[in-house]
């Protein structure tokens, strides 16, 4: 076995900005036990490894192994480069630059934010703005690139001890994510009635907790709107025929498709045709598809009891 130790420098091209990657190939050099640095440069991902040359060539190897979720590799350029003095991996600041840089996408909330979203021990109970390294928003909390915290509408919201303590543990799945908050430090819900709007519906209870609130006014007929990190999405309940009737009529779209909501693989299959779509449907990104209707499909289930959300 060979001792010879080299440093090479490594250019990647492609989707690289806000998809995880820096933690992911900290993770990877100290696993092959390499030191050197990465940072974000435009379109392009720096990286510099150096150590034992069979050591780097393993790195080399496994690096598009398995990137994060959402991660593309366009063109990966290395050259051999004098070596250095570090002891360590970093994760460098930013080059402040942006051109032809791809915009990441936002990506829906992973299994494991959503198990601790649910899990009343978990500090993140319930928390909706819940996500981590590999989810969560990307494009609509962007204000600039490079993508860093400070150039997202994040910027407003300094994380707490507890957040600050998961971005920097290379051994957290939140390790180096920039939007990372919980209720201590992040944005919060309200529920904010129109002049008048809810009179039709009763009055929105347990106004200090405003999911349950917004879930008992969509149960009884109200149409919400929800505001989100990308803009606001128009919401009712698709079980209440004259509610998406008024929904229609309010969206001028008297014939054309609304998207419908549905908890998981199961729901869907009891309204349409899944087939095909299954994939997509339970995928990282779940996008919405276009499915053809069962040939009975079952009616959407209501839901009676207002103090319940899932």
């Amino acid at each position: 076995m060979t001792t010879l130790r080299t440093r090479r420098r490594l250019e990647m091209q492609g989707l690289v900005q806000g998809v995880g990657l820096r933690a992911y190939v900290h993770r990877l050099a100290v696993a092959h036990h390499l030191s050197g640095f990465v940072r974000n440069r435009g379109a392009v991902l720096d990286i510099e490894i150096q150590g034992l040359r069979e050591d780097a060539e393993a790195f080399t190897q496994a690096l598009g192994g398995s990137l994060p979720v959402g991660a593309r590799i366009d063109a990966l350029a290395a050259t051999i480069r004098p070596p250095g003095l570090e002891r360590d991996f970093r994760i460098l600041t930013s080059a402040l630059e942006s051109a032809g840089a791809s915009i990441p996408p936002d990506w829906p909330m992973c299994g494991e934010c959503r198990r601790e979203m649910l899990d009343p021990a978990d500090r993140r109970f319930r928390y909706p703005f819940t996500h981590c390294a590999a989810c969560g928003p990307r494009a609509s909390v962007l204000l600039d690139l490079p993508y860093d915290r400070e150039r997202t509408s994040m910027f407003r919201f300094a994380p707490c001890a507890a957040c600050e303590s998961e971005v920097r543990d290379p051994r957290d799945r939140r390790f180096h994510a920039q939007n990372v908050a919980c209720p201590a430090c992040g944005p919060r819900l309200r529920l904010i009635m129109a002049p008048g709007g809810a009179a039709p519906f009763g009055r929105a209870r347990r106004a200090d907790d405003p999911v349950r609130a917004a879930a008992g006014l969509l149960s009884r007929g109200a149409i919400l709107a929800v505001k989100g990190y990308g803009g606001y999405q128009v919401i009712a309940d698709a079980s209440r025929a004259e509610t998406v009737e008024r929904l229609r009529a309010r969206k001028a779209r008297p014939e054309e498709p609304l998207s419908v909501l549905v908890a998981d693989l199961d729901a869907a299959r009891a309204l349409v045709e899944v087939g095909e779509h299954a994939e997509a449907l339970t995928g990282a990104m779940r996008p919405i598809v276009v499915a053809r209707a069962s040939a009975a499909p079952s009616p959407m289930p209501s839901r009676p009891d207002s103090t319940r959300w899932d």
